[in-house]
């Protein structure tokens, strides 16, 4: 027997937004229904409210705002800085170059959040919510600055156990003043 040379095609559909390819109708309209509800938040600018394709098109417009900035400018301005003895300039110019790993990692966890739901999210969000320090430990540890690493353990764990926890009882009196707190 031969085998047919024609195999039976199957619907292939892609979202204009994405660069995913959906197999089915089911599948491609429950993912444009979801891209367009109006629950989607730039990460960049802070607005919420936005469609998906409303989000990427502010992120690309603030994307290429930072690409005006000149290069001529940036690598002499943090060069003077590293040379100038000015040590809280380096420290918050690391804590700047710091942040945007941070904020992909709260955004990753959350949208992994948004499809796991919120007891596996919460997990996720606090095992990745340390992952900076989980970094900056690692590189601390090979350059032998070992009490570095337990001084900033210390910190970390003082600042989540009380920092957090005592601004979520004072904001939850704020809030409910007038009735018992109970807390999940």
């Amino acid at each position: 027997m031969r085998e047919s040379r024609f195999h039976r095609t199957r619907l292939v559909l892609r979202l204009q937004h994405s660069l995913r390819v959906r197999q089915g109708q089911s599948d491609y309209l429950n993912r444009l229904n979801q891209y367009r509800q109006r629950v989607w938040t730039c990460k960049i600018t802070g607005k919420s409210g936005l469609t998906y394709e409303e989000v990427l098109v502010l992120e690309k417009h603030a994307a290429e705002k930072v690409q005006q900035i000149p290069e001529e400018l940036v690598a002499p301005a943090l060069r003077i800085i590293h040379y100038s003895g000015l040590q809280g300039w380096v420290f918050g110019l690391s804590l700047l170059g710091i942040m945007p790993l941070a904020e992909r990692l709260g955004y990753a966890t959350e949208q992994l959040a948004f499809y796991t739901g919120d007891t596996v999210g919460g997990l996720l969000n606090a095992t990745f919510g340390n992952a900076t320090e989980l970094i900056i430990s690692i590189y601390a540890l090979k350059s032998g600055m070992t009490r570095v690493v337990q001084l900033s353990l210390l910190g970390s764990i003082l600042s989540n156990m009380l920092l957090v926890l005592g601004c979520a009882f004072l904001c939850g009196g704020i809030v409910n003043h007038e009735k018992e707190q109970v807390f999940n």
